[in-house]
């Protein structure tokens, strides 16, 4: 999929770099302008907490705009896969009439998954509701508003497959969103450089990678459905032989 358009998928990505650019803001606020600055500059922006907490807060708000991607994502593959000449901008209008729906279930999702990470004993139930809610965006993105909602949507469809949906998100959705990151970390690490340029890092890498995650994403989306879709057809199959 991602190779029969891939200008359209890298167009979608390209939101990681306003993201990226609000990251940097978000991050002058509360390192210079904040109760934190004099912390920041007793340790310095090389100290690890506070390279620790910058990375964090930049995950953050690159869960949130990585879930208007994916929406946007999955609504791109479908016009793919039906022959339709459309692109990024098109895709981005569907979803936009959903957005405010869209980004009040990933401020749900984000914030309990922050908070329940607080806590190490949590951190199973965090990874637990993170596995049960992590299609939403795609939800979205195919379905528009969904009943009875995103998060109880996305619940729904993971219910059976909660163990081979936390593969595929562990593995690739949790691996493409380290990426940005990791790439950032290493050019903290190795130049000393100014978290704007490791945030600017971090976007052309997401750019890139987390479009095709959320293809991925979309795949399983379309397979879960069709699995619970089948099911009572299989059932009422197997009582009318009974009967």
């Amino acid at each position: 999929m991602y190779r029969l358009r891939p200008r359209a998928f890298l167009t979608v990505g390209l939101l990681f770099i306003p993201v990226g650019i609000l990251t940097t803001a978000i991050q002058a606020v509360v390192f210079r302008a904040s109760t934190l600055a004099p912390l920041v500059d007793e340790a310095g922006v090389r100290n690890a907490f506070v390279n620790t907490l910058a990375l964090g807060l930049g995950l953050v708000v690159t869960l949130l705009g990585f879930g208007v991607v994916q929406a946007a994502t999955a609504r791109l593959v479908l016009d793919v896969a039906a022959d339709a000449q459309t692109g990024a901008m098109t895709a981005y209008r569907s979803v936009a009439p959903d957005l405010r729906l869209l980004l009040g279930s990933l401020v749900v999702a984000v914030t309990a998954g922050v908070l329940l990470n607080l806590s190490l004993v949590l951190v199973p139930v965090a990874l637990f509701l993170i596995v049960r809610w992590s299609l939403m965006s795609v939800v979205v993105g195919v379905e528009h508003r969904p009943e009875p909602g995103p998060l109880r949507r996305s619940n729904a469809l993971v219910t059976g497959a909660w163990w081979r949906t936390a593969v595929l998100v562990v593995i690739v959705a949790g691996a493409g969103l380290l990426t940005g990151p990791l790439a950032g970390a290493l050019a903290l690490v190795a130049t000393g450089a100014a978290f704007d340029l490791v945030n600017l890092i971090a976007a052309l890498v997401y750019v890139a990678v987390l479009p095709l995650v959320a293809i991925t994403l979309t795949y399983l989306y379309f397979d879960l459905r069709a699995r619970g879709e089948a099911e009572p057809a299989q059932e009422a199959e197997a009582q009318t032989a009974t009967a």
